[in-house]
Parts: C-alpha cells; structure tokens; sequence
C-alpha cells in the first residue's frame, strides 16, 4: 500500500521558512518530494487532508495557491499509484520516477503555473518579464501551427530555432535576456524533477550580451540643467526638481522618488535622513541627505502633512497596495516625468535625452569619477552585488579610457 503525507521539513531555509515536501512511503520506506515553496511553520496545519484541501493556513496570504499546488500533486500520485498497481505493488522508486518524471507534460502549461507562483514570491513587473518570453514562446509555436511543446521537444535544437524566431524583432541583448528567463522556468522544471539535467536545452547555450553605453550627464550639463530658471509649481518644474533628488539621494529610482511621503524625512540630532523601503528589491534604504537635496526637500514639504507625497504627481486616495493600481501609477507618472524632461532637453537644445534613469547613471559615473570606491557606490545605489555595480559601471570605463588623449594637448 502506498500512503501520501504533507510535511514540513526539519530545519527551516536560510529566510527562517519551511521547505513544505510530499511524503511518500511504499512497501515500508520513506521519500520526501519537494512541493517548491517554504511557508512559515506556524502557516502549516499537520492534520490538513485532501478532502478540504488545508494544510497551509488562511494566516499564509498564499494559501489558496500554495493547498492547490499541494492536492495537484497529492492526486498525481494517487493516479500515478493506480496506474502502477495494475502490475502488482509499486516500489518507492517506481513512484517517485512515475511522479517526478513526465517528459510528455505541457511545458506552455508549467509556465503557466510557474508565473501564478511568481505573481506571489516576486514583484509585479518581475513577473511581467517572466511573461514577456512566453508570449513570444506562444507565438513561435502559432507559426509552426502548434499550441503546446512538451519537455521532451525542449531540445538544443528547438532552442535555437525558438531563438532565431526572436532574433526576427528584438536585438541580441534583449534575446538574451528574455531566454535568461526560460532558462530560470526549465531549471525550476528540472528541480521539480520533469526534466533530467543531462535534457536541458540550455546546457551548452552561451548568453552573450553586447556592450552598452549607459548615457549620462556631465557635470557641466547636470549643472546647466540644475541652475535653469524655471517657473515653480509647473509641471516641468516638478520633473527637473525630482531628477535632481534622485542624483543627490545616490540615485534613486523614479519608482521609489515618486512615492517619498514627507514623513520618509526626519531628523536625528544635526542629520537630516531620509528613509524608504525600495520597491525593486524591498530591502530597507536610509541615506544622509546633503545640502542640495535637503533644499529640494524644503520646498516641496512646506504645508503638507507627514503622509503626503513629497512630490506632487501621485494622488492620496488610491489603493497602491493594490499591485495592478501602484503599476498603472508609476508608469503613469513616470512618463509624465520623462515628458517634461524631454522638453528641458529641447529648450536647453541638447541632442543628448534625459530621462528618469539617467539620474542614476549620473550619480554612479560621478561618483566613480570622484574617487569613490567599488562597494561605497554599490550600496548606495542599493545593489544586492558587487557584481551588479561592476557591470553598471563598466559601460563607463571606455571613456575614462579615452580621455587619457588629454595628456597630449
């Protein structure tokens, strides 16, 4: 006999979670199945059964998702037990190959749950990206006159036939990317077990991106576009005034400029701090304000409350805890914001764009410029690694390298 049993596993994760796992116990032996998510252990109801469907408490605000994903592989494995009785008692092994192994499966439809489970564990616009590649994924399979690919069909070969596809309206770098993401999805296949490692299309594919030129300003232009003389409370005003505040507070992302509420501000003893959590990574950000951004902060919070917006382009009354509204928001305003800035950009007569990320490359390339080390300017900009500031500011590097002609004039 075959009996199935939802567990937590012994030891939590290095986030203080629990690894939730299939038990499966055939002719006396135990295995244990990852189900793909951790919960916290308080969330997790031991006497859960399939009939209701409980064994992650309403406390989890995933529990409807995560109990689906659990009695989707509890019914797998009844079946899959009917199926392999038939000829006589099933082994653990026989089980668990039976399982975990479905090279026939829909692999459009695991992608499709694997973006639910995203939609959970990663923001909104992340998500989205997973997305991106698997419309274009729908669509290579359309022109072939196909509405699904199985795992067994995700060969090297398909791979660069789907890759070739996409070259068609995209530039390599976005290629790249894009399949970066399938990538991510079929090594979560593989964990889960539906494909071996030894089948996975993407064990020789070599990711190669081209070198960019991230654009900035000099100190001369951010100069020139600082001490422009500008009619206040007009909105091409506001746009010039939160670029500024994004490079004076290590260059913030317009994400999170945009929603700085005026009790973000405070002060401790002579310092005045402002202190947010970012939105892309939700980690925790607290920067000493300087001379310049404190300036921009005084004329913006005059006569407003401590739940006001410091910048006037977003709305009191919305629901932004709402993920479908805070995205409708900020790519609302942020275009907005990039409006007006091309129209500086045209009155200054500048051949050069200025948008909201520029701020950002401004800032880092200012600050390498200035002296400032590797890791001083990776946490200021709020990157989880080194490496991801290395290659922010290589596109810079060329430049600098360039520059060294000046020694001959």
């Amino acid at each position: 006999m075959v009996t199935f049993r939802v567990e937590l596993a012994s030891a939590p994760n290095r986030d203080g979670q629990y690894p939730v796992r299939l038990r499966i116990t055939a002719q006396r032996q135990h295995k244990r199945i990852s189900l793909g998510f951790a919960i916290n252990k308080k969330d997790f109801n031991p006497k859960g059964v399939l009939d209701k469907s409980n064994w992650i408490r309403a406390t989890c605000s995933q529990y409807l998702l995560y109990n689906n994903r659990i009695r989707e592989k509890y019914e797998a494995g009844i079946t899959v037990v009917s199926e392999l009785s038939k000829n006589g008692n099933p082994t653990i092994d026989e089980v668990i190959n039976a399982l975990t192994t479905n090279k026939d499966q829909s692999f459009i439809e695991y992608y499709k749950k694997q973006l639910e489970y995203a939609r959970v564990r990663l923001t909104l616009k992340t998500a989205e990206n997973y997305g991106v590649p698997l419309n274009k994924l729908i669509a290579y399979l359309e022109e072939k006159g196909k509405k699904d690919i199985t795992f067994k069909e995700l060969t090297p070969a398909w791979l660069k036939d789907f890759e070739s596809f996409m070259y068609r309206k995209n530039v390599k770098n976005t290629v790249s990317k894009q399949l970066g993401y399938v990538q991510t999805i079929i090594n979560e296949a593989i964990k889960d077990k539906l494909l071996s490692r030894s089948n996975n299309p993407f064990e020789e594919y070599d990711f190669t991106f081209d070198p960019t030129e991230r654009e900035k300003l000099t100190e001369d232009e951010f100069k020139e576009l600082e001490e422009m003389e500008l009619t206040p409370n007009f909105r091409v005003c506001h746009a010039r005034d939160i670029f500024l505040f994004m490079y004076y507070t290590h260059g913030m992302r317009i994400g999170d400029a945009l929603f700085i509420k005026v009790g973000n501000v405070y002060t401790d003893g002579k310092q005045t701090r402002l202190e947010y959590i970012m939105q892309k990574t939700g980690t925790a950000k607290n920067v000493l304000l300087g001379e310049k951004a404190k300036a921009i902060i005084e004329r913006y919070r005059e006569g407003k409350k401590p739940y006001d917006f410091l910048f006037p382009f977003l709305e009191l009354g919305k629901d932004y805890k709402n993920p479908e509204v805070f995205k409708e928001q900020k790519e609302a305003k942020t275009s907005i914001v990039n409006n007006n800035l091309k129209k500086l950009q045209e009155r200054l007569g500048w051949q050069k764009r200025i948008t909201c990320h520029i701020a950002r490359h401004t800032f880092a390339d200012t600050a390498r410029k200035k002296g400032q080390n590797t890791y001083n300017i990776s946490k200021a900009l709020g990157h989880t690694r080194l490496s991801t500031t290395e290659q922010y500011l290589k596109s810079f590097d060329q430049n600098s390298v360039d520059s060294i002609n000046e020694i001959y004039e």
